[in-house]
């Protein structure tokens, strides 16, 4: 019998790292003072949090089960399971590229173990207070870390319009959760097993909470038209910010989304996430065409990657989800090569791509990556996409199978520019903008997967995965 320590075992290294991470600097200021002991306390502090989350990581691997505790408030299944050791994976991931590159490491840190416990929170949240709990550390510790380079005049403007912005979604999910709470009289998620009825027992004003929940997740997610900070952003931030906010809010936000499905069938509200998706996949495709920005260019592809990804979830069952969350994966493998290489060689414009040429296997991984999220076989993107129109069309969904695969092709355009830029334009001296081999070894271990990625096909969608989603769906 799995108990609440076992589950809450990750949350509680996170927690003891933050606690850790806050008194470090009070210990040694009393070394320094009675022995001169200066210690350097943002590497050792750095690589001890590291350590940490994956000791986090190791300890979540190991509570695979479906089990509630407080009512329901806490909880995990198979699809939070799933959900936390992508958030912990690329937590460790974000963690070591923020290595070399954070202006102030030793508070870029510690903010960043913030959001990742409010991401842990908000995946096993099963009452609306928690997860909104984990919503606000999340967006606080975005918050802050997008305007942590303080010389950066395009970071601070990036930060006050997604602060400005943030706290008009924040404001909508909190105006459904009191809309929820004012009809039913309680803030859980679960609400079918408190008054025990089916889809057809929920009042208009319970699809009108929700309709203001999904508003506020479709401004986090970057959906249409709920997009206008991404492309700021991604051009603004600080790179380690922009990872930061691309590889753990998103994975959060989603498996919040996935818990609703699983709970209420979700059929009564796949016009309106279809709709924002449909529109998301064209204008991101459309928008991209004329960007010089590389970055920019970036953060429309990741407008257009979320709304591939959430696309499926109109159809709410196992092939969908797990096509959902295979995608997501694949998207955030591709999206670490690409924040990577930008640590080690830094691209203002789609012209200055080149630079990689210095660099001979980064440039071979560069465009493997770029023909990957073009959806060019047998890379992982092709697969990623593969399956996203196989729970499509295994749906009769012929429309939205087709607009994914015209737009697709659209999108394709610019990436395959990218591309052109990097061969056929002549080579820029330049000084690389870290020599750190951690960025080079991730590199080469994720391309191999992204090379190779048919040989892990089998690991990451069979039957034994589709059977237990299958088994939340029905519980």
């Amino acid at each position: 019998m799995v108990s609440i320590l076992d589950i809450l075992i990750p949350e509680i290294v996170i927690i003891i790292n933050i606690l850790y991470g806050t008194f470090l600097p009070l210990i040694f200021s009393k070394l320094a003072v009675v022995n001169n002991f200066k210690p350097n306390l943002s590497s050792s502090f750095h690589i001890f949090s590291i350590l940490m989350c994956i000791l986090a990581l190791a300890f979540a691997y190991n509570t695979i089960s479906t089990n509630s505790f407080f009512g329901f408030s806490y909880y995990i299944n198979a699809l939070i399971y799933i959900a936390k050791l992508l958030i912990l994976i690329f937590a460790i991931i974000t963690l070591s590229l923020s290595f070399f590159h954070a202006t102030k490491p030793y508070e870029v840190v510690l903010i960043m173990l913030g959001g990742i416990l409010g991401a842990l929170f908000m995946t096993s949240g099963g009452d609306y207070l928690i997860i909104y709990l984990g919503l606000e550390l999340l967006s606080i510790s975005t918050y802050i870390l997008l305007a942590s380079d303080t010389t950066n005049r395009r970071s601070i403007n990036a930060s006050i319009k997604y602060t400005l912005l943030s706290l008009l979604s924040s404001s909508f999910i909190l105006l459904g959760i009191s809309l929820i709470y004012g009809y039913y009289g309680t803030t859980s998620l679960y609400i079918p097993y408190y008054f025990n009825f089916d889809t057809n027992g929920y009042s208009t004003l319970f699809y009108l909470a929700h309709f203001f929940i999904f508003i506020g997740f479709s401004f986090k997610l970057g959906l249409f038209p709920f997009h206008s900070w991404v492309p700021d952003i991604y051009e603004g931030a600080p790179i380690y910010s922009v990872a930061y906010i691309t590889l753990i809010p998103k994975t959060a936000y989603i498996s919040f989304i996935i818990s609703l499905i699983t709970q209420y069938q979700y059929f009564t509200f796949s016009q309106f996430f279809s709709t924002i998706c449909i529109f998301s996949i064209v204008y991101s495709s459309i928008a991209a065409l004329n960007q010089t920005s590389f970055l920019r260019v970036l953060g429309y592809s990741s407008i257009n990657n979320m709304g591939i990804c959430i696309l499926p979830l109109v159809i709410g069952d196992s092939i969908s989800i797990l096509a959902c969350f295979f995608y997501l994966f694949i998207y955030l493998l591709l999206n670490t090569i690409i924040f990577a290489i930008i640590t080690i060689v830094k691209i203002p414009t789609i012209y200055d791509i080149n630079r990689i040429l210095k660099y001979p296997f980064i440039a071979f991984a560069f465009t493997l990556t770029i023909f990957s999220l073009a959806g060019v076989p047998p890379l992982a993107g092709f697969f990623g996409k593969f399956f996203i129109l196989t729970s499509l069309f295994a749906q009769e969904l012929y429309f939205f199978g087709a607009i994914v695969l015209i737009f697709s092709a659209i999108s394709a355009f610019f990436y395959v520019r990218l591309i052109a830029n990097l061969f056929f334009n002549l080579p820029v001296l330049f000084d690389s903008t870290t020599t750190a081999q951690f960025n080079f070894t991730l590199i080469y271990f994720f391309t191999f997967i992204n090379l190779f990625f048919p040989l892990f096909l089998n690991f990451f969608y069979n039957d034994a995965n589709l059977n237990l989603i299958d088994s939340v769906i029905n519980n």
